[in-house]
């Protein structure tokens, strides 16, 4: 998969530590932009949640439903009674994926779902 233009919540503030969001053709990469230095070198190969853009809109809806529940086939999100998250999925490779987002990351990214900055 080649490098990918990916959005991060204009909410983040100058951190830019937040769920991070890209499209690439007709899929959907969700990524945690705190792994960016680590993969600096070979942005190709930083995990990813990937899965169709068909189910953008049901993912999208269950982040702006504030509750813990699962997109199937796309991404499951785990509410955490402080406001954190944690984002299950699979990559490219059909391997699991794993992000654990805190409180401030997650308000950032739901008020950017919820302003449309994601939508492809």
């Amino acid at each position: 998969m080649s490098a990918i233009k990916r959005k991060i919540s204009s909410y983040s503030g100058g951190e830019n530590t937040c769920v991070a969001v890209g499209h690439d053709g007709n899929l959907v990469l969700i990524q945690d932009s705190k792994q960016d230095a680590e993969y600096a070198d070979n942005p190709a190969e930083q995990p990813s949640i990937v899965f169709e853009d068909s189910n953008w809109p049901a993912a999208r809806d269950l982040a702006l439903s504030a509750s813990t529940g699962e997109v199937q086939g796309a991404v499951a999100i785990e509410l955490h009674a402080d406001g954190a998250a944690t984002f299950r999925g699979i990559d490219a490779r059909d391997q699991p994926v794993k992000f654990e987002f805190d409180t401030d990351e997650m308000d950032a990214w739901t008020k950017g779902v919820a302003d449309g900055e994601f939508d492809h």
